[in-house]
């Protein structure tokens, strides 16, 4: 499997919203990339091996790496301290 041939999948899977499920998925893939459905699949299953894709329950597949990569949740800002009037002096 060449570099370039998983560079052109990854971007193209990205193109579609990184997931490949229905025939809508594969087509524009399909033409992105200039590879068959078996490609794409032998390509994706390589994906899942190596940790950078992931099996849907629908039957599908999910990239998971690239700028498919899932993001960390947006965190909290830290609480400020209470701004409360500082009690006089008795």
């Amino acid at each position: 499997m060449e570099d370039a041939d998983l560079v052109a999948f990854d971007e193209a899977v990205a193109s579609v919203g990184c997931d490949l499920v229905s025939e809508s998925d594969y087509l524009p893939v399909e033409f992105q990339t200039g590879m068959t459905r078996p490609m794409l699949q032998e390509i994706a299953g390589y994906r899942i091996a190596t940790d950078k894709g992931v099996r849907l329950e629908s039957g599908g597949f999910r990239l998971t790496s690239g700028p498919c990569a899932p993001t960390a949740p947006a965190t909290e800002p830290a609480a400020l301290p209470s701004e409360t009037p500082e009690a006089p002096e008795a």
